[in-house]
């Protein structure tokens, strides 16, 4: 019999997880572990209006706090899990601690894929978390040059974002258009024309072919075209992969 559930990431699988269990009448012992030391939030706004200051934090979480208590959800949060103990039945957090329960249910989601190249500069950007967010933020300053690697989803968001934080933003995409795989081309196209008209300045086609540092900080990049672009800032859109 499963008396208790240990949910491993608390986010958006793992929460709506936690509340299907208690709206199908599920009454044992329900944890909801989570790295970040924030309750279960909304991602997508994250690219837009979240990167805005006086923005309403708890407008992008899914359920207010009283909601877990009220329903029962143990949240563990700002712990890592470490290993699973099948055998045993029970889960290591990176306090040290065990979590012993009768099912795990893993949603441990995705994490952004990285640049190798672009590891250890200060101005780099990847955006995923709250803290992500945040940080960003700060960098999307009228007159900024932010330099948008990869037009997907993110990049393309963020691009929209920073234009209208008043930044000037300069994004390299190796397809034709941006979203192209969400979109298909002929939105992507469209999509190509509206960053345009709006000030961004993009490179389709290209991949960034050496990045120049100065100060522990990237100054710059030459595309394989032979074009330098220069930058204070770098958002590195290019996908995800499982974490």
């Amino acid at each position: 019999m499963i008396r208790t559930v240990a949910i491993i990431g608390a986010s958006l699988a793992g929460a709506r997880a936690a509340e299907t269990l208690r709206a199908r009448g599920f009454d044992g012992r329900v944890l909801l572990i989570g790295e970040e030391p924030w309750l279960p939030y909304q991602r997508p706004p994250l690219s837009k209006d979240y990167l805005w200051p006086g923005g309403d934090e708890s407008a992008i979480l899914l359920r207010p706090a009283d909601w877990y208590e009220a329903n029962r959800i143990e949240a563990r949060l700002g712990v890592k899990a470490e290993s699973l103990d099948l055998r045993a039945r029970e889960v290591r957090l990176s306090d040290g601690s065990d979590v012993q329960a009768d099912a795990f249910l893993l949603a441990t989601g995705s994490r952004p894929r990285r640049l190798p190249a672009l590891e250890g500069a200060a101005n780099v950007h990847y955006l995923r978390t709250r803290d992500d967010a945040a940080r960003l933020a700060g960098a999307l300053t009228p007159g900024a040059r932010i330099l948008v690697v990869g037009m997907g989803v993110i990049g393309a968001e963020v691009a929209a974002t920073a234009t209208r934080a008043g930044a000037r933003v300069v994004a390299v995409e190796p397809a034709p258009t941006p979203m192209l795989r969400s979109f298909g081309s002929v939105a992507g196209a469209w999509l190509a024309r509206a960053h345009a008209e709006r000030g961004v300045e993009a490179h389709f086609g290209r991949m960034p072919e050496r990045f120049e540092r100065e100060g522990g900080l990237v100054r710059g990049v030459t595309l394989d075209g032979g074009e330098r672009l220069d930058c204070d800032a770098v958002v590195v859109g290019i996908g995800v992969e499982p974490a």
